[in-house]
């Protein structure tokens, strides 16, 4: 292609296999071959885009909206654990408290058992309602999250169909 510009992109796996769907070929852009390393977390994938493309700052503008989209995307997509793992991992360090107080009470120079087991018993259940506590959590924001993520989704292809309006005229 004369006078082509590249663009790399390095995004987690899961949003990238589906954001360049949207990409390749709509807004003008074609695979280049990667000469570069593909990392176990990240990928990497080059693209040409031919400068002398018509319609350019339309799809530039639209290219721009779907970079936009797809970073929402990856957002909603952590923000669906994040709230319940704090909770979980706030949880299980107050149990942790507890087995600690509880193995303090069993190895001091005078060993208290009946502490121990006072101590131990909200430890273990603290380790297990922390497991409980993320998986209801995170189950009730991914149902909250995951219409908002499939409306996104179509706007990704709202978006591509526009670009792709634009290439063809």
């Amino acid at each position: 292609m004369a006078g082509s510009v590249f663009a790399v992109i390095h995004e987690p796996p899961l949003i990238l296999l589906t954001v360049l769907l949207g990409i390749i070929g709509v807004a003008g852009w074609t695979f280049a071959p990667l000469l570069h390393k593909v990392f176990i977390r990240r990928s990497t994938m080059k693209f040409k885009r031919d400068r002398k493309i018509r319609n350019k700052p339309e799809l530039t503008q639209l290219q721009r909206r779907l970079d936009s989209i797809a970073s929402e995307i990856n957002f909603l997509e952590l923000s669906k654990i994040t709230g319940g793992a704090t909770v979980g991992y706030i949880v299980g360090v107050i149990g942790t408290a507890f087995m600690a107080g509880s193995v303090f009470a069993v190895t001091s120079a005078t060993p208290n058992i009946a502490l121990c087991i006072v101590l131990g018993i909200p430890g273990l259940a603290a380790w297990v309602l922390s497991y409980l506590l993320f998986r209801r959590i995170s189950g009730a924001k991914m149902a909250q999250v995951t219409p908002v993520i499939d409306k996104k989704y179509d706007e990704i292809y709202e978006v591509c169909e526009k670009a792709n309006h634009l290439l063809a005229s």
